[in-house]
């Protein structure tokens, strides 16, 4: 149980609440508005939520960043920082896998000329510290960042905090498993992942060889090597098991791009 604060009747209160946004995260329509949630209860204890971040830990897939409440002087850094593979606060989470201080790190790790003005704008930041819980889930790394108000209550408060940040990260990949597939080791090839993605929409062997630019023999090929590496006994199996193992989440179902 969450103890916010010392007297009894506060403490069931702040029981309540945290149960209440847990129970509105397994209701959410959508990430999006699950960060809402999230964001309306750290606000309640004083703070605010200034980002959200999925990402795998070896930056094989895209982030998803479904929230963020930055200067759009950050903002504005973020796509250019991809190049160098990311940004600062992302790569202390993959690199320490426990929760620190946006404002604590330290130029020397990174000295390109991006992640210095990246550091440099996180110092103008209007809270007494940017604090970043990284939660592993499966291949991957959801980054909350909580910008601190007020530091006074001390250490018990951040520990309250992290417990909070993680049921609510355990709450969101609950009710969207797809976001946590998308950063597990794939099985299948993206050409492999394809074809079995074309013969779902019902395309034709001949259709989906065109598409693909494969011949009919080489496109057979390519599904019985996805039908091995599903260790599936027919093609209906292997289609299920990729199903099952997310293979296809990484992939846009309409017009079969790569996210």
């Amino acid at each position: 149980m969450l103890r916010l604060v010392q007297n009894t009747g506060a403490e069931y209160t702040s029981h309540q609440e945290i149960r209440n946004t847990l129970q509105r995260l397994s209701e959410s329509s959508n990430l999006n508005d699950a960060c809402v949630i999230a964001q309306k209860y750290i606000k309640r204890l004083g703070h605010n939520l200034v980002s959200v971040i999925f990402c795998s830990d070896d930056d094989s897939a895209p982030a998803i960043r479904p929230f963020r409440d930055l200067p759009q002087s950050i903002v504005d850094l973020a796509p250019k920082m991809q190049q160098v593979g990311g940004c600062p606060p992302k790569k202390e989470a993959q690199r320490l896998l426990q929760p620190f201080d946006w404002k604590q790190i330290s130029k020397s790790r990174h000295s390109d000329f991006l992640s210095q003005r990246f550091l440099t704008e996180v110092q103008k930041l209007p809270y007494v510290s940017v604090f970043a819980v990284p939660v592993v889930i499966g291949g991957g790394i959801a980054i909350f960042s909580i910008g601190i108000m007020d530091t006074s209550e001390g250490a018990g408060s951040r520990e309250q905090l992290i417990v909070a940040v993680c049921q609510i990260a355990t709450a969101m990949i609950s009710r969207f498993p797809e976001v946590s597939n998308l950063f597990e080791p794939k099985r299948l090839s993206t050409l492999q992942a394809s074809a079995l993605l074309f013969a779902i929409q019902g395309l034709s062997s001949a259709e989906i060889a065109a598409t693909l630019g494969l011949g009919e023999v080489a496109l057979g090929l390519v599904i019985k090597s996805a039908q091995e590496r599903m260790k599936a006994n027919n093609f209906a199996q292997t289609i299920a098991k990729a199903l099952a193992y997310g293979e296809f989440s990484h992939m846009q179902i309409g017009d079969h791009d790569l996210i």
